[in-house]
């Protein structure tokens, strides 16, 4: 009986003891988060590196060219407030830069007339494009939506509106200005015979010469205002179409490219003019007038009439009124 109840007695289990390793502080474990650490430090530095390479200039091109459009900016911020800093010196800018600037503007007033409500209906009046004269911002007419009334030079609201908006985005900026107005061909009829489209289309650009003037945009800023009546269709195929009544604003690149276009427009206008300077000579001959006793004045003068005929020559040959600075018309045509 003692011997079954040893038996049954339970036996005493085994211990088993772990031996201690002597590397433990030498695993894998912590190599991981060494390696996140080294990896994070090499991405800062080479941010920092990157950064410290950057030319300022372009920093801010791209902080001009990312900047969401506001709603409504004020007059002096407009889309080009960090273009601003970008142009300070334009002797040092680039081309490169320079077009990084207009594309900006571009797509930023793109953005503008397409978000904002109150532009829904005349969104896609305004055409804008990079070409290589510069940023081409073009205000068409529509038949139920037009710029001015009919043969006036006073603009709408919503082309004043427009005109606004243009004036905020290129506040700022060092880049020179062209405006140009454009008729359609329908005959202009008014009690004074000598005023035509081509005087219509000079007062309708320097209308909005005057709206951007009002704004930010300098007087120096702007080159020149030209008048084209109706020389210049936007839908040739019809000359009596609304989109051929259209304002252009040009914003002029800081170098201009030279083109063979530019080239062949310069031997044109060194054509014109000797051809206007030999018919000058041709009057001075053919109607000398009396000459004074002064010795200073021994050239004869052309007669109004005359001179009048140099005009219509001048207009028919360069195909542009040109229109001098703030509201006065040169006493003599100027080249165009």
């Amino acid at each position: 009986m003692e011997n079954k109840i040893a038996e049954e007695e339970p036996k005493p289990r085994p211990r088993i003891k772990k031996a201690k390793g002597h590397g433990g502080h030498h695993g894998g474990a912590w190599k991981v988060a060494y390696a996140d650490f080294v990896t994070a430090m090499m991405a800062l530095f080479l941010v920092l590196w990157l950064v410290s390479q950057a030319d300022m200039k372009l920093k801010q091109a791209i902080a001009a060219y990312f900047r969401s459009p506001g709603v409504f900016d004020t007059m002096q911020g407009g889309i080009l407030s960090q273009a601003k800093k970008v142009s300070k010196e334009p002797d040092t800018l680039t081309s490169k830069d320079d077009e990084q600037v207009l594309f900006s503007i571009a797509q930023t007033l793109q953005k503008k007339f397409e978000s904002r409500p109150e532009f829904a209906k005349i969104r896609d009046r305004v055409k804008i494009e990079v070409t290589e004269e510069g940023l081409k911002i073009q205000i068409v007419d529509k038949a139920e939506q037009v710029s001015f009334p009919s043969g006036s030079a006073k603009l709408t609201p919503e082309a004043e509106a427009i005109l606004n908006e243009i004036a905020a985005a290129i506040c700022g900026l060092p880049n020179q200005i062209n405006i140009g107005g454009h008729t359609d061909s329908r005959p202009f009829s008014t009690d004074d015979n000598n005023y035509t489209n081509w005087e219509l289309s000079a007062d309708r650009a320097n209308a909005a010469r005057r709206v951007l003037e009002s704004n930010c945009v300098k007087p120096e800023q702007i080159r020149r205002i030209v008048g084209y009546a109706d020389t210049e269709p936007l839908v040739p195929n019809d000359p009596f179409a609304p989109a051929n009544r259209r304002i252009s604003i040009t914003v002029l690149r800081l170098a201009a490219p030279a083109t063979t276009t530019g080239l062949a427009n310069d031997k044109n206008k060194t054509v014109v003019d000797d051809k206007i300077e030999k018919e000058k000579q041709i009057l001075e001959k053919s109607s000398p007038l009396p000459q004074k006793n002064d010795a200073n004045s021994n050239s004869s003068k052309i007669s109004n009439t005359d001179e009048k005929k140099l005009m219509k020559t001048k207009l028919q040959n360069d195909g542009a009124v040109v229109v001098g600075t703030p509201d006065k018309t040169p006493e003599k045509p100027r080249d165009k």
